[in-house]
């Protein structure tokens, strides 16, 4: 995989070795880029410690993910790409499927979105993931060093995913955050609980509308993972008292019986928006998918919109 870029006037005269290291690569990957010959300036070679200048056009190419060399396989359906170029892939996971096969899945009914992206003959791999109960949007990456450079700002703030939901009941304010620890539930298990001894959870959250059926009161609302723990929304949705439409594992029984009286069939909780900056091209890329169908459509009951409410960015 070759990826091209431009000299800015700030690095004008610096090293070609100091330049590319300015622009973001460490060190241990400019070396191997330099070892496999792997660096051209505008098409010539150029030696480490000669001087490049504003404008010149660095073409550096990276190994790219090897391809396993596995056979088509038709049942498999086409995915939905939001965004591709040379570094990334942004595809859209429908709920029901995992992010990754599973491993004690045979091979040949491994499906999920990896398997989908890869199948469609695209090589790349997850930088992140969704729960399999989860829509929305997921990051690939088409060689190492992106999926490197993507990670470091899902640690720095600058990786920013945007959720919608409906839940069963009311948040306690227009707006807000929930900061509480998440850990397993016990030793061994998937399930996560809130507890004092846990790791540390925030979350981001604001009231879109509201509507009341048949005596319960439903929020269609925006939340943002402020750390990124696992079933994070879904644990402190539920420790409000506000589980989330169609979750059959953090639910209550009366949340679980007005889902069932409803005929919700999946989670409703969609990851509709993502904010990065992209790490090769220097800007900021904001990418949305198609928001939640509303799974009580059918519904006489006014919707109440809250006053003021905006999304979280």
């Amino acid at each position: 995989m070759t990826i091209s870029i431009s000299v800015p006037p700030e690095l004008n005269g610096t090293s070609l070795r100091n330049t590319i290291r300015q622009l973001g690569f460490p060190a241990q990957q400019t070396a191997l880029l330099f070892k496999s010959d792997g660096v051209r300036v505008d098409g010539e070679f150029v030696y480490p410690n000669q001087p490049v200048f504003a404008g010149e056009v660095l073409e550096l190419s990276f190994p790219g993910f090897e391809s396993k060399g596995k056979k088509r396989n038709n049942s498999f359906p086409v995915p939905v790409i939001l965004y591709e170029d040379e570094a990334y892939l942004i595809a859209f996971k429908p709920a029901g499927i995992p992010t990754h096969p599973g491993k004690k899945v045979a091979e040949t009914c491994r499906d999920s979105l990896e398997t989908r992206i890869l199948n469609a003959g695209y090589e790349a791999h997850p930088i992140h993931r969704l729960d399999a109960e989860t829509q929305g949007i997921v990051v690939f990456a088409r060689f190492p060093y992106a999926q490197v450079a993507l990670q470091k700002q899902m640690t720095s703030g600058t990786f920013h995913k945007l959720y919608e939901a409906y839940l069963f009941g009311t948040l306690p304010a227009r707006s807000g955050f929930i900061e509480a620890p998440v850990e397993r539930k016990h030793r061994g298990s998937y399930t996560r609980i809130v507890r004092e001894d846990g790791k540390r959870a925030l979350t981001a959250y604001t009231v879109l509308e509201t509507r009341t059926i048949d005596g319960q009161t439903i929020s269609h609302v925006f939340l943002s993972p402020l750390t990124g723990r696992t079933h994070q929304l879904r644990v402190h949705m539920l420790y409000l008292g506000c589980p989330i439409l169609g979750d059959i594992r953090y639910r209550t029984p009366l949340s679980t019986a007005f889902q069932e009286r409803h005929c919700i069939p999946t989670l409703q909780l969609n990851a509709f928006r993502l904010s990065i900056v992209h790490p090769f091209l220097n800007k900021k890329m904001d990418i949305q998918s198609r928001p939640l169908s509303d799974p009580l459509w059918y519904s006489d009951s006014p919707v109440v919109p809250v006053p003021g409410a905006v999304p979280i960015w």
